[in-house]
């Protein structure tokens, strides 16, 4: 039982440490960028992974019009807005250009709001739709 929970203290702490490792990484991709958005995808090592190929896909995103009451959000008759771009490669720089274009975009009518790029979701015809997160 003593191995079992020092073998799993020694995966905690290099677990940890990735996970460090990549937020630094990550943070210092975003400085030298000068993004306000924030990558917070963690399967991808660095800018230069391959996600897609390398044809062209359209990227959307899509927020609340400010005037919409938390009301109308609960009763999904909100006024959404959608913001749309191109990832132009199938790197994560590409998506990663794409994200912050569209958070920054989408942050001129909406307001500050979510800034964490968490997931695209592949659509039917192979565009993506940005998630972000807070």
């Amino acid at each position: 039982m003593s191995n079992n929970n020092e073998s799993e203290k020694i995966m905690t702490e290099l677990s940890n440490q990735e996970m460090t490792a990549k937020i630094n990484y990550w943070a210092g991709v975003q400085n030298a960028l000068g993004y306000t958005s924030v990558w917070s995808i963690w399967e991808a090592d660095n800018t230069q992974t391959k996600i897609f190929t390398d044809k062209s896909r359209k990227v959307t995103y899509t927020c609340y019009d400010p005037d919409s009451t938390t009301a109308d959000v609960m009763n999904d008759t909100a006024k959404e807005i959608q913001f749309s771009t191109f990832a132009v490669g199938g790197t994560v720089a590409d998506l990663y250009r794409a994200a912050e274009y569209l958070i920054t975009q989408s942050r001129k009518i909406c307001g500050n709001h979510h800034v964490y790029v968490e997931d695209f979701t592949m659509q039917g015809d192979g565009s993506l739709v940005l998630v972000t997160g807070s």
